[in-house]
């Protein structure tokens, strides 16, 4: 890695940086643009105009995993179409009222093209929930984006999530079929109605533990993509997601205790197409703090 310290401000990043290393200026747009070169350990774009100070990287691959507001964020993958990332629970995807610093969209907005989707939401073909980690596909180009949203819509997409859940199933694999609508009084909330869109989900268990609290860890495909979806279905069965205070958990000392302060979700396996045809699958490890849950009821994947 190379680092640079920028004390003429004023110019491009990459006009700067082509006479600065006397490489050629198409060589330094392609370095910007595949990642490899960042500004105060951000990306930006091609234009973006130096200020004095500016820490500028270069390194020889592309970077792995970043930091945001405390966060960590794994790039699985990136080419030229699109990229595949592991988010952090806690991120959110795009900019909302309430919040706009520290979201995924604006973080990878300089690696996209202008016209991929809204400016405030560049790339993001679908979304993950605030509090739910895992993978997430985000499209670099216009026909990229057509090609995955299509999918999605199609539900062409593999989307596989584990959730450590309240109790044992009666079953070890089931189906889930609803409706799902936004609640009547609560609008930030979901739940089950007849006038509701469909829902489709199974699951199927893959651990249970015993030990203090009966609970179980699940695999959970999903066929619909509904906000909240998971959570709904899952609490609407009689196993609410643990630390998932809005469909069904109280906050009782115990779990307060062991630190859960989420929904324990991860969405772990995403299957597609790849706009250049070849079909790609992806798989992510839950985070830390879903992990330690894993390990103190002894639930192995």
């Amino acid at each position: 890695m190379k680092d640079i310290f920028v004390f003429c401000p004023g110019e491009r990043l990459d006009q700067w940086l082509a006479e600065e290393l006397n490489e050629p200026l198409k060589k330094i747009k392609k370095s910007i643009r595949s990642g490899r070169i960042m500004v105060n350990t951000r990306f930006q774009r091609v234009g973006y105009v130096l200020k004095s100070g500016d820490h500028i990287e270069i390194r020889t691959s592309l970077i792995k995993r970043l930091s945001v507001d405390g966060r960590s964020v794994r790039i699985k993958h990136l080419d030229d179409e699109i990229i595949v990332v592991n988010k952090p629970p806690g991120m959110m995807i795009h900019p909302t009222k309430s919040s706009s610093n520290g979201t995924l969209s604006g973080l990878f907005a300089p690696l996209m093209m202008r016209d991929v989707g809204s400016e405030e939401r560049l790339g993001v073909v679908h979304r993950l929930e605030r509090w739910t980690s895992g993978l997430i596909v985000l499209a670099r180009t216009p026909d990229a984006f057509s090609d995955i949203q299509n999918q999605f819509r199609q539900r062409l997409v593999q989307r596989e999530y584990v959730a450590v859940v309240h109790g044992i199933p009666e079953q070890e694999e089931g189906y889930l079929e609803d409706r799902i609508g936004v609640h009547p009084s609560k609008k930030r909330r979901m739940s089950i109605l007849a006038t509701g869109k469909e829902a489709k989900m199974s699951y199927k268990i893959l651990s249970t533990s015993t030990k203090q609290h009966p609970v179980s860890l699940l695999r959970c495909r999903i066929e619909t993509g509904l906000f909240h979806q998971i959570r709904v279905q899952l609490a609407n069965a009689g196993h609410p997601i643990l630390g998932d205070f809005s469909y069904g958990e109280d906050r009782s000392a115990f779990f307060r205790s062991l630190g859960i302060e989420h929904p324990l979700l991860h969405a772990q396996t995403l299957g597609f197409k790849h706009p250049n045809g070849e079909v790609v699958q992806f798989r992510s490890s839950p985070h830390p703090s879903f992990q330690s849950i894993q390990d103190h009821f002894l639930l192995i994947d």
